[in-house]
């Protein structure tokens, strides 16, 4: 930014990743956009410098930024083949992280919450500062296989990689070095763009063992130390249902106690098995038969839920074995499902690039979030239910904040103007 009357430079900014392609000031002069190479746009303080928003959703270059006339829209334009028109008005993301080349697949926060660890297609794996949505640790392996699935230890101290090719490598977690590669599940299929192999990574509550999911249509156990192989469980059908990247066996998850373990297959069932012996206890079918693509106990284990192909959502009593609640809403397959700590409230990611709320309870939709421009692959809420994070084909990870006076305080800081006497009315209710 520059003083026209005597060319002096008066304001530097700095935050895009690659080449600023475009600027424009907003009609009132007091903020500016700029659209980058880095595949976002950028509206900063006119006077200060300070950044107000990052609007991230273009694939590739955003090569142009134009504001309505009344201030309150941006138009962004990029090389992907669209243009996108933003709301100006606070939003609720606190960070989006911009690193992964491709689809970003999977996420995991540390125990912690202080990190969160993502893996793409782009066969690398970030670890993210939580507060400060910086950039700690990159992981690749020589192939630049993608990357699959991802969990971290209980400790904290390493994390789990699933593979395309069918193995898993653990990692030191502070220092981003491999300490040994789990191999025993055979090779991943590849087709239709699709690499599949490890597809579902989980640690046992104690942190002993490691689960692991693969398109074989087995799931393995493993001791987490030695990476000894010490169970191979199978019972999951051939699919026969075509759904690339779904085949074999496509999640795994640790019971809160450790002593069962569920998968979920691309075969439409959940299979409870003994986590010590391998021993095969329930099955539980999808009524409509479609591919169960991921699954999650509650934390006091006596439920669990699943997220289907057909873009349903289900509830299961784990000792009666019936399906209690089913929630729909989502036009695409739900990819991702969590429960929050407390197990009162269900989040479900889709493809069709949206996240839902339930009540996990009555099965009651709470809230839709929206952001991601493309499908979502997970999801995950922090330990302390403050956040939640959520990655898609985009290849952006995008943290939304959840409780409301926090959200209210960021709305504060990035207010740009007073609501108008309509929009009191309007909002407030009042003059």
């Amino acid at each position: 930014v520059w003083d026209a009357a005597s060319g002096q430079s008066l304001l530097t900014l700095s935050g895009h990743t690659s080449m600023v392609s475009w600027v424009a000031f907003s009609p009132d002069g007091r903020r500016l956009a700029t659209a980058g190479v880095d595949g976002t746009a950028r509206v900063w303080d006119a006077s200060t410098g300070r950044p107000l928003l990052t609007l991230a959703g273009h694939i590739g270059v955003v090569i142009g930024v134009a504001f309505s006339p009344d201030g309150m829209h941006l138009a962004s334009g990029g090389f992907d083949g669209t243009a996108r028109i933003w709301d100006l008005s606070p939003e609720h993301e606190l960070h989006t992280l911009i690193g992964h080349g491709a689809e970003a697949y999977a996420l995991a926060f540390s125990p912690d919450g202080t990190r969160l660890a993502t893996t793409g297609f782009d066969g690398v794996a970030h670890i993210w500062d939580v507060a400060s949505g910086r950039l700690l640790l990159t992981l690749a392996n020589p192939e630049n296989l993608p990357m699959r699935a991802v969990a971290f230890s209980p400790d904290g101290r390493q994390l789990i990689i699933g593979n395309a090719d069918g193995t898993a490598t653990v990692w030191d977690g502070d220092a981003g070095r491999p300490l040994f590669t789990l191999r025993g599940h055979a090779l991943g299929h590849g087709g239709e763009g699709f690499v599949t192999g490890i597809t579902g990574i989980a640690y046992s509550p104690d942190g002993s063992r490691i689960a692991t999911a693969g398109d074989d249509g087995t799931a393995k156990v493993w001791d987490a130390a030695t990476g000894e192989e010490l169970l191979t469980l199978r019972g999951h059908r051939p699919s026969g249902i075509g759904l690339p990247p779904y085949e074999g066996v496509v999640r795994v998850a640790f019971s809160p106690d450790g002593t069962q373990l569920a998968t979920a297959g691309a075969d439409g069932t959940i299979r409870l098995w003994d986590a010590e012996s391998g021993e095969e206890r329930v099955v539980l079918e999808s009524g409509s038969g479609s591919v169960v693509v991921d699954i999650a106990f509650s934390p006091d284990g006596t439920r669990l839920a699943s997220g289907e192909f057909d873009g349903t959502a289900r509830i299961w009593d784990l000792s009666s074995g019936q399906s209690v609640l089913t929630m729909t809403g989502h036009t695409g397959s739900v990819s991702g499902i969590a429960f929050d700590a407390g197990g009162k409230r269900l989040a479900t990611a889709s493809r069709d690039g949206t996240v839902r709320f339930w009540d996990a309870g009555s099965g009651e939709e709470l809230l839709v979030l929206y952001g991601h421009g493309l499908g979502l692959f997970d999801l995950a809420f922090s330990p302390d239910d403050r956040l939640l994070a959520t990655t898609g084909e985009d290849g952006l990870v995008r943290f939304y904040i959840l409780p409301i006076e926090e959200l209210m305080a960021l709305a504060q800081e990035r207010v740009t103007r007073s609501l108008t006497p309509e929009e009191r009315r309007q909002f407030l209710h009042h003059d």
